[in-house]
């Protein structure tokens, strides 16, 4: 989905993964490796295809982002690598900030899809709940979820 460039932007926020969980994986198969090549060492194929795994896992943390854009026509996420998503908003009952339990409410990060409704985060614990009337919610995960339900109550009135 294209987004339409003449419409205004009201709210944008861009998230990534904790710098500090890339670097903590970054530095584990460095060390990894370097006491491996000390002791000179015939590394396993499993081990080989950890380092591997890990290598790829970071790459991915460091290159996925969650764009969230609320904007005069509408409200906008994108988790990229993935095309923008436009959220219906014509039977949202209720929005909210939120506190949530990431693990145990949506099994992780990411895009998440459960029997209820959808997620959108990157990373943290807070977010912005968006309730419709057929019962199904999405979350939309935040830094600033005050900000941008302020923003999602702009744009539906200025319907």
């Amino acid at each position: 989905m294209e987004l339409c460039r003449t419409s205004r932007i009201l709210y944008r926020e861009e998230q990534r993964f904790a710098p500090f969980l890339y670097d903590l994986l970054i530095g584990a198969v460095t060390i990894g490796a370097i006491v491996l090549t000390i002791r000179n060492l015939k590394v396993p194929e499993p081990v080989l295809a950890g380092f591997l795994g890990a290598v790829i896992i970071a790459g991915l943390m460091n290159f996925l982002r969650l764009v969230v854009e609320v904007r005069s026509d509408g409200l906008y996420v994108r988790l990229i690598p993935f095309p923008w998503k436009r959220i219906n908003l014509s039977n949202l009952v209720s929005h909210r900030p939120v506190t949530y339990h990431p693990i145990r409410e949506y099994g992780g990060w990411g895009l998440r899809i459960t029997f209820r409704g959808r997620a959108y985060t990157i990373w943290g614990n807070r977010g912005v709940r968006l309730e419709f009337a057929d019962g199904k919610h999405i979350l939309i995960g935040s830094n600033y979820p005050e900000r941008l339900d302020e923003a999602i109550r702009q744009l539906l009135e200025n319907r």
